[in-house]
């Protein structure tokens, strides 16, 4: 155990605190890992079980079986009765900077609760398991000036790696290959001040993902600056167990086989809700410019034989501002 944990500060530090008067075999018998669920939507969900008392489980880690090494913790707050089985959410947005696609790897989860009965007792448990990760990805396609013209991407929205194809007189080019920015804890956000050149673009990526850290399970506003303004953007909570809850912003002038100056990040900006059971929310907050949109779901090498979502003409323009947001419109909410 102590091999397992060297180098873990904030997991030893709790380990410490459970070296109390009674012995850590009989601590640990109040808390249970049940078992760990892979979900349809790429992620886990650990269920933990409160046995002989009231148990708060307020951390979850994954250790390397091998080396030991921590690779990942995150906080929850799974508040218990004595005998209740709860859960914790481990997203494949995580598990994508651990887990390898093919082979999986033999990880250690452990988990720690807070015991009601005195001040600073803990508990733990764990669990051995094999985890992968499950790449999911989604496609954006612009027309532009005519169905025989366009360009598009596929990304996997939790890693942000993308491959980019023209298709200009019958002649298929790509793919051209980049990560796009996954901005993660943050509220506002500036893609640029000014039109760029192709050459200075700020980041090198067509799309930007800004993920909710409220997750949906509170209201939240996303700021985002760019040379046209300062725009506001109003995510409501949802209901539902949501996996991981995320805005993309799309520059459909980001072209790099027909470069031309780029500006907002701001021609497409979509929700995106994954549910653990597999579902998805897709919701459109804006949309505008001269360029025809596409959005598919289930894609991988290419947009066919992938799931069309929905489709945003030419020289259409949406979205819905009440003075001070910018809201979901109610007619482009599609359930997948």
């Amino acid at each position: 155990m102590v091999t397992l944990i060297a180098g873990a500060t904030a997991y030893s530090w709790v380990l410490s605190s459970t070296r109390s008067e009674a012995s850590l075999a009989t601590l640990n018998a109040a808390l249970k890992i049940e078992g760990v669920q892979k979900l349809p939507s790429g992620g886990l969900k650990v269920y933990v079980r409160a046995i002989r008392a009231p148990l708060l489980v307020d951390y979850l880690y994954i250790f390397d079986m091998k080396t030991g090494e921590l690779l990942h913790a995150q906080e929850c707050e799974v508040d218990l009765r004595a005998g209740e089985l709860g859960y914790i959410t481990v997203p494949a947005l995580k598990l994508s900077r651990i887990a390898p696609v093919e082979g999986g790897r033999r990880v250690r989860v452990r988990v720690i609760a807070h015991s009601g009965l005195s001040t600073g007792s803990t508990v733990s448990a764990e669990i051995i398991e094999v985890v992968t990760y499950k790449p999911t990805y989604i496609g954006l396609k612009a027309y532009r000036y005519s169905y025989d013209e366009s360009h598009w991407l596929i990304f996997d929205y939790n890693t942000g790696k993308y491959r980019f194809f023209d298709n200009t007189s019958n002649t298929i080019q790509g793919p051209y290959t980049g990560v796009a920015p996954i901005l993660e804890g943050m509220d506002e956000y500036t893609i640029t001040e000014s039109w760029v050149s192709w050459n200075q673009r700020p980041v090198d990526s067509p799309i930007v993902i800004v993920v909710n850290p409220k997750n949906a399970e509170e209201d939240w506003v996303f700021t985002w600056h760019d040379p046209h303004g300062t725009w506001r953007f109003y995510l409501q909570r949802l209901e539902g167990e949501v996996e991981v809850d995320f805005l993309i912003f799309w520059e459909d002038l980001f072209n790099p086989y027909h470069p031309v100056a780029v500006d907002d990040w701001r021609d497409h900006v979509v929700r995106v809700t994954v549910f653990t059971d597999g579902r998805y929310r897709i919701t459109v907050y804006m949309a505008k410019g001269g360029y025809s949109h596409e959005f598919y779901l289930d894609v991988y090498d290419s947009l066919s034989p992938a799931k069309l979502v929905y489709v945003k003409p030419f020289h259409a323009y949406w979205w819905n501002y009440d003075g001070t947001f910018y809201r979901e419109m109610s007619d482009k909410v599609y359930w997948r």
